[in-house]
């Protein structure tokens, strides 16, 4: 039978705290630079970690499971693109565009169409939304992997998550981002291990601990440690961790700093429990909320450089740009990150109180529910539910009964992890050679890196990369200098010894871009007027670390 009853949702005080501080550590982070030492090295680890908590997908059938999520995360993106896409083609028609945004305008449809099939929200706006398309692919994962383990989440459990976790990182280490359909199975891989931390969470005591039962002493103890540990990934050993351009380095140091974070997020949230009555409501419904914070907080941003080059604060140029210029970031970081929460909470009220545009965001339960209750009760839904029901009672009755015995379990673990690494390896063969940053970008076309960088990412001030192509291609590059920007760190970029790209850096992240107009081998020279001090105290000469290489 379907599920008919709609089941009010129980909120869980110290989660919406959690998910509140976390957001607003995201917004902070795109707001300004000054603190992004501290929070890059957290913060996305830290919502899968709050997404595994609140993990239901044991309870759910595959059919419900596939509705739920597409009206409560697919659709919302799926309309705010569209929306944005379409003010984006206003733009352009009246040749407004380029005075808004940098780059091109790939067009309406395209766009949409890249979406579906690839998963890229596309949009300026819709930066920080790759988070939502990864979390959709984390959930069907883990609805598969509860499947294969009879829906027990135990040690076989944790195992599977250490071994995608690390294979995750070897597929980024590889250079290669294999995909199914939307879903990029490194960054899904990555996700899907501190969402299962935290459905292993869930099932500690302690994790629910209510006011009357929390050791004040023992939470404040952890503060002290927890400021320890990121002073120390944060001036001693740098760990910066960037999910969509893919910058990850060193699995166990950076899943200590991200534990260290989720720990401090926590203790956070659990004490919170203490403040005043109106500061945990004010929390709680920013946490409630954070889906409208996530799309709108960069058009919040965008309407600040506006209106600060309105006011003569900024040039015009800076307003191009996704994220406030770095002297402006530090001086009103508090101002700008205030602003795009509370403009963005503003404007996702406004878009739930419309009942048509409340369904379009997902905030509609009862549709999805009604909807889900027409497709169960097809007849041809019945029959497969009926045949799906028989198999996985008969398989887990298997299941239980064979790992009754340690010996054969443990060979079985054995046996999934070498057939797991296997398929990976066999699927890895075919897609491109396992050489950190070498991409293919079209019919056989290739990118590599013949001098100038080093194995942990960082690049020389002088640099080389040989480049075929057989089709009119754009190459874009990705860096970070994690010095301090004084606007006077240039990079120029030379195609066959002409200048391609030549940008003075007025952000810590910068893209260049390389126009092959035609085929044919290039050589693309990158060439930095600067150099940043080796923390190790060795003698390497560093400029910057390369965190993608990509094709537009």
């Amino acid at each position: 039978m379907p599920e008919v009853a709609i089941q009010k949702k129980v909120r869980i005080a110290w989660i919406d705290y959690y998910k509140g501080l976390v957001i607003v550590l995201v917004v902070l982070g795109h707001a300004t630079g000054l603190f992004n030492p501290y929070i890059y090295q957290f913060h996305m680890a830290a919502f899968f970690f709050a997404s595994g908590y609140l993990d239901t997908t044991e309870n759910k059938s595959w059919l419900k499971l596939v509705i739920d999520k597409f009206f409560s995360l697919w659709l919302p993106l799926f309309t705010f693109l569209v929306l944005f896409s379409g003010m984006d083609t206003f733009l352009v028609h009246n040749n407004w565009y380029s005075l808004i945004y940098r780059g091109t305008f790939p067009g309406f449809w395209v766009r949409l169409r890249d979406f579906v099939v690839q998963g890229n929200c596309g949009s300026p706006f819709l930066g920080a939304c790759w988070f939502v398309v990864v979390l959709m692919g984390i959930i069907l994962l883990q609805k598969a992997i509860l499947l294969l383990l009879g829906g027990q989440k135990g040690l076989g459990y944790a195992g599977i998550a250490v071994f995608l976790f690390l294979m995750g990182y070897w597929m980024i280490e590889c250079g290669n981002t294999l995909a199914v359909g939307p879903f990029r199975l490194d960054l899904v891989f990555l996700g899907n291990f501190y969402y299962s931390a935290g459905a292993l969470f869930k099932k500690c005591p302690y994790s629910a601990a209510q006011p009357g039962k929390i050791k004040v002493k023992f939470h404040l103890a952890s503060f002290l440690i927890n400021a320890v540990v990121f002073w120390y990934f944060g001036c001693c050993r740098i760990t910066l961790v960037d999910w969509p351009s893919r910058n990850f380095h060193e699995p166990f140091w950076e899943v200590l700093a991200a534990v260290n974070g989720i720990v401090f997020i926590w203790n956070c949230a659990i004490l919170l429990q203490f403040a005043p009555q109106w500061v945990q409501r004010w929390v709680a419904f920013v946490g409630k909320n954070t889906l409208g914070i996530v799309i709108f907080h960069f058009l919040m941003i965008k309407i600040t450089l506006i209106f600060a080059s309105a006011t003569g604060a900024i040039p015009w140029e800076d307003v191009t740009a996704v994220v406030p210029p770095t002297e402006m970031g530090n001086r009103y970081w508090l101002p700008i990150t205030v602003f795009s929460l509370v403009g963005s909470l503003v404007f996702w009220q406004i878009f739930k109180s419309i009942p048509i545009l409340r369904v379009c965001v997902g905030q509609q339960k009862e549709c999805s529910q009604k909807i889900y209750c027409a497709i169960s009760e097809k007849k041809a839904c019945k029959k497969l539910a009926t045949i799906t029901e028989k198999w996985n009672c008969k398989y887990q009755s298997q299941l239980r009964r064979l790992v009754k015995h340690r010996v054969v379990a443990v060979s079985l673990f054995s046996l999934l992890v070498i057939v797991l690494s296997g398929i990976v390896l066999y699927v890895q063969s075919g897609v491109g050679s396992p050489i950190r940053f070498i991409q293919l970008l079209a019919d056989g076309d290739y990118v590599t890196w013949t001098e100038g960088r080093y194995e942990d990412d960082w690049v020389m001030p002088q640099s080389e990369l040989e480049c075929r192509v057989s089709l009119r291609d754009t190459l874009v590059i990705e860096g970070y200098y994690p010095g301090t920007i004084t606007g006077t760190q240039h990079i120029t970029v030379t195609v066959n010894g002409k200048t391609a790209d030549s940008i003075t850096l007025q952000d810590n992240n910068f893209m260049l871009s390389v126009i092959f107009a035609e085929s044919g081998s290039y050589l693309v020279q990158i060439e930095c007027d600067f150099v940043y001090p080796s923390s190790n105290g060795d003698s390497r000469e560093l400029a910057f670390v390369a965190t993608s290489l990509a094709q537009e």
